[in-house]
């Protein structure tokens, strides 16, 4: 459990359980960006949240994210289509009847 990725846009916290900013801008982490969690996966409570460790560069000061902003990289899925596209915007299904990422707009 060493590396995970964001699961949706997400903001990063100090040890107080605040958000933290440099330069009057808030650190926000992005969908899909890769993460390192420190200290084999432990989770630390702030204000009735849970936080993973992230690294933050300096070891006096770490960085944390709330445990519900990352996860697991989701596996890929065959995409099976029949039939022929014409331009409208269409749900892609798994093979086993879920749908897939968004709507598509067929070329």
């Amino acid at each position: 459990m060493n590396k995970l990725i964001f699961v949706h846009n997400a903001f990063i916290y100090d040890e107080n359980g605040h958000v933290v900013q440099e330069d009057g801008a808030y650190q926000i982490k992005t969908q899909g960006q890769k993460v390192k969690i420190l200290d084999n996966g432990r989770v630390y409570k702030f204000n009735g949240q849970e936080y993973y460790k992230i690294d933050s560069g300096d070891p006096d000061h770490p960085y944390y994210v709330r445990t519900s902003s990352v996860g697991k990289a989701p596996k890929k899925q065959a995409v099976v289509m029949r039939g022929t596209l014409k331009s409208y915007r269409i749900n892609v299904y798994s093979k086993n009847g879920k749908i897939i990422g968004t709507w598509k707009k067929a070329k």
